[in-house]
This record gives structure tokens, C-alpha cells and sequence, in this order.
């Protein structure tokens, strides 16, 4: 028989039964709930901020500022765009009213901008007409080749363009082809860069032959088909001729002059 001490045997159970009861928690716990108590918070916090921009009168538009030529009427503007004063600015869209806008084609370069609390902010430029072209009616053209409205003196100012077709792009604005554009946008360029003054005589500009550009001056009427691989040279060269054809004609001038004066002498 094996004698065994019960009292240490107890003590021994005793003893390993206190060191599971006094076990420690485990250490990845609390910071996960701290972590969960600071992320309630913060929603809890956006959601009161949220409610009080959508309610308070201070976050109601108030103010409609529109920055670009007077030559457009401003209340257009406001009114294409779809604000009114006392709407939520949660409300506002500024990329929505930005598309809204671009239905006017008149203008360009559209940015709208918030500015907290209260206002808005809508800055355009205006499209220019460089060359006019028959579309159930006269209508100018700009760089981009948009048909816009045209002014009787601006008519006068700009040439007439023939051999192109409109369409209508995704955003409904009625262009003349690209094709056309761009050959327009050279052409032009080429006149300006090498002799400007001319861009003003030119009445007419027709694109319908391939590779040629056809120009009518408006204070001669002659007509005038330049290559246009060959442009910049071509009008150098015209510019050349008309100055001989000036200095021949102010020579003759003033032959003529003279000699009327000599016969009113004689007489």
C-alpha cells in the first residue's frame, strides 16, 4: 500500500486550481473595443453635422455670382443653370449645373464652384465667331467650329465659309464637320501668321474641292484658289503681286494726274 499525503495533495490542486482563476485577459481586446468606441463616436458626430448643414438657414444659397462677358445675359445663366435662392447646398450638383450650361452655345470654358456656406461661384468665357456660314439663316462659327448666333456687324467682319455639313453632337449643339473645321482653322491661322490685313478682304472662303482652298476678296471680287500644301508660300506670293499691281497703279495715277494738269494748262 503506498501511503499519500492527502494535505499536500490539496494544497497541490489548490494551488493550480487558483493560478486558472487568476488568469489574465487577453491583451488584443480592449484596444479593438476602444477602437470600436471611437468610430461610433466620430458617426454619431457626422451624422449631427450632417443634420445641421441640411437644416440650418446658414447652409441655404444665398448668393449666385456669375463671372464673364456682359455681351450674355447673366439671368440666363442663373436660370439654365436650375439654382434659386434658399436651396439646401447639399442639394447643389456643380457638376450637373457645369453640363446644364454647355447646352448654351454661345458660351465655354464652364467651372462652377461651391463656396461655403452660402454661395456660388460661375465663371464662363464667350465664343467668338470667326467665319459665318448659311444654316437656315446666317450663323457665325467659332474655333471649335460651334454655330452660334451672329450680329449684323459682325457678319461684315468675318468671311463667309461654303462646302461644309452640320451635326448635331451628343451634348445638342449643332458643329460644322471636323474635317472642315480644321481645314478652316489652318487656313486662317496660315493668314494671320504671314499677313493679317488680309484676313479682313476676305469675303468668301469655300472648302468643297479637296486640297484647294477657294477665297473670293471682298474689295475686288477676284477669286482667288490657293494649294493648301503650298499656303504660306502662295500668299507671299500674292502679297508680292499686289504690291506691284499698288505701285503700278500709283504710278499710273499719277501720269494720269499729270497730264490732266498739263492739258489745263494748255487749255
Amino acid at each position: 500500500m503506498f501511503n499519500v499525503d492527502k494535505k499536500k495533495s490539496v494544497n497541490t490542486i489548490s494551488s493550480h486550481s487558483g493560478k486558472r482563476k487568476t488568469g489574465k485577459t487577453h491583451p488584443g481586446i480592449l484596444p479593438v473595443v476602444l477602437v470600436a468606441f471611437a468610430v461610433g463616436i466620430i458617426c454619431a458626430l457626422i451624422v449631427v453635422v450632417v443634420q445641421v448643414v441640411r437644416t440650418s438657414p446658414a447652409f441655404a444659397l444665398k448668393s449666385i455670382n456669375v463671372q464673364g462677358p456682359a455681351s450674355i445675359d447673366r439671368q440666363l445663366i442663373i436660370d439654365k443653370s436650375g439654382l434659386v435662392v434658399g436651396m439646401r447646398m447639399t442639394a447643389i450638383n456643380t457638376d450637373s449645373i457645369a453640363k446644364k450650361l454647355s447646352a448654351i452655345n454661345r458660351i465655354k470654358n464652364i467651372t462652377v464652384n461651391m463656396r461655403i456656406p452660402d454661395a456660388v461661384q460661375i465663371r464662363y468665357a464667350e465664343r467668338i465667331a470667326l467665319a459665318s456660314i448659311m444654316h437656315k439663316g446666317v450663323v457665325g462659327i467659332d474655333a471649335d467650329g460651334v454655330l452660334i448666333p451672329l450680329s449684323q456687324q459682325a457678319f461684315a467682319r468675318v468671311p463667309l465659309v461654303s462646302g461644309y455639313t452640320v451635326y448635331v453632337d451628343s451634348m445638342g449643339i449643332a458643329r460644322i464637320d471636323s474635317v472642315t473645321n480644321g481645314r478652316l482653322a489652318s487656313f486662317l491661322r496660315d493668314i494671320v501668321v504671314n499677313d493679317k490685313s488680309m484676313l479682313q478682304r476676305i469675303a468668301q472662303i469655300n472648302f468643297a474641292k479637296a486640297g484647294a482652298v477657294t477665297c473670293v476678296f471682298a474689295d475686288s471680287r477676284r477669286c482667288v484658289t490657293f494649294q493648301e500644301q503650298s499656303i504660306v508660300p502662295a500668299l507671299k506670293h500674292l502679297r508680292r503681286l499686289e504690291i506691284i499691281l499698288a505701285e503700278a497703279s500709283d504710278t499710273l495715277l499719277q501720269r494720269i494726274n499729270l497730264y490732266n494738269a498739263n492739258m489745263a494748262y494748255v487749255n
